[in-house]
């Protein structure tokens, strides 16, 4: 990001680590590294509004809007949690198999087998509204500065044209009903997740302010 570049596909599948797992927990020293650099873009001339991978991308990307480096700051978001849990935390796909809460109608939504065999299209926007709406469900409504660029998923007051009444559940519930974490934990790991995961760029922290932020003041790696 201060050499004004946009990575625009951060995943797991891009993060490359020069140490093993024991290692790692032994507490030795390793680098980190971002590779894959064939969806970059300058920040100053973005060539291409195609990027990114479906569970990992932000909303003003899904929405066709101008991104910028907080684009990456999303998707390092969503990537830490799956970090902490194993799981893709906007399964759009239902690959992890999450329990979105009993009443949140998942389970009733389209299958990928069948969205495989529609047109791509629409496929694609398929994709697109099952995210917009797990983001609406986790981390509540987009701000109608948003969704005012997205008339095909929004309606003209701001609500999701098929699901105009959602139940929301919250990061920390989320993970209490998926994994053994304590409520202290959920508790701190939602107010990190939320300090990341805004949908207006401008209010997302930079690289520095993340790294700054309280929990990730680790200092001892425990085996």
């Amino acid at each position: 990001h201060s050499e004004g570049l946009i990575h625009a596909d951060i995943k797991p599948d891009n993060i490359l680590m020069t140490v093993s797992a024991d290692d790692v927990y032994k507490g030795k020293p390793f680098n980190i590294y971002v590779g894959d650099l064939g969806s970059s873009t300058p920040s100053s001339d973005i060539f291409s509004y195609t990027v990114g991978t479906d569970e990992y991308i932000a909303p003003e990307i899904i929405l066709d809007t101008k991104y910028t480096t907080a684009a990456d700051i999303w998707s390092a978001f969503v990537l830490c949690y799956e970090l902490v849990t194993g799981d893709i935390l906007f399964d759009a796909h239902n690959e992890c198999s999450i329990d979105y809460g009993i009443d949140m109608g998942f389970e009733e939504d389209e299958s990928c087998e069948e969205n495989e065999e529609s047109d791509s299209d629409d496929d694609d926007e398929e994709i697109n509204y099952q995210l917009l709406k797990l983001m609406w469900r986790i981390i509540g409504p987009a701000p109608k500065s948003m969704t005012k660029h997205g008339r095909l998923y929004y309606n003209s007051r701001g609500q999701l044209k098929l699901d105009p009444e959602l139940t929301s559940i919250s990061i920390s519930d989320l993970m209490k009903i998926n994994y053994n974490f304590s409520e202290e934990e959920c508790k701190q790991f939602e107010e990190f997740m939320l300090f990341g995961l805004q949908y207006s760029p401008k209010l997302r922290p930079t690289s520095k302010q993340v790294l700054e932020h309280p929990w990730m003041q680790i200092t001892k790696i425990e085996n």
